[in-house]
């Protein structure tokens, strides 16, 4: 008589959210098994939009802001006895539906523009901050420096500008 073959199930678990992919079941052991791609959602949290950003197989309950690393989610997974994934989540600040960990960040670099004869004194302000693409970010002001050949105006995109902006929406 022969042995029937073991079958394995996988949990998709929505780890806080809600429309995770129905169990599958009668899985038999295998290398590689392509996870579901339907999407679980989340409440908002804090007032800002919740997404999903993948599946992860170990829980991790924490919203994923844009300063975070990004976890390592799989797409696959090797069946070898009964599985369960979790759903990780990012929060979505600009509501383009990608969870802003996952998205290119953009730093503001300040330039005094001091080109030849112009003697700068002081230093250019500093920005920390990333920014996300569509944040609208007021500019710093001209104080902690001086110039003794020009005034200060206020900053632009290109050093021969003629026209200063008050602010600056990150592309």
């Amino acid at each position: 008589a022969c042995d029937p073959i073991p079958t394995y199930s996988l949990t998709y678990d929505a780890n806080g959210g809600t429309g995770a992919p129905a169990k599958a079941e009668g899985l038999m052991a295998q290398a590689g098994y392509t996870l579901s791609t339907q999407k679980p959602v989340h409440e908002d949290a804090d007032g800002e939009k919740v997404v999903f950003i993948g599946w992860t197989v170990e829980q991790d309950t924490k919203i994923y802001s844009k300063d975070d690393t990004a976890p390592k989610t799989v797409t696959t997974i090797d069946i070898a006895g009964d599985t369960t994934v979790y759903a990780v989540w990012g929060y979505d600040t600009n509501e383009n539906g990608t969870a802003d960990v996952l998205e290119n960040k953009y730093r503001i670099v300040y330039d005094l523009n001091a080109g030849a004869g112009n003697s700068v004194t002081g230093a250019a302000p500093t920005d920390t901050a990333s920014y996300l693409a569509g944040a609208a970010v007021t500019l710093k002001d001209g104080s902690g420096f001086a110039s003794t050949t020009h005034d200060f105006h206020g900053w632009a995109l290109a050093s021969d500008a003629d026209t200063a902006l008050a602010s600056y929406t990150v592309a």
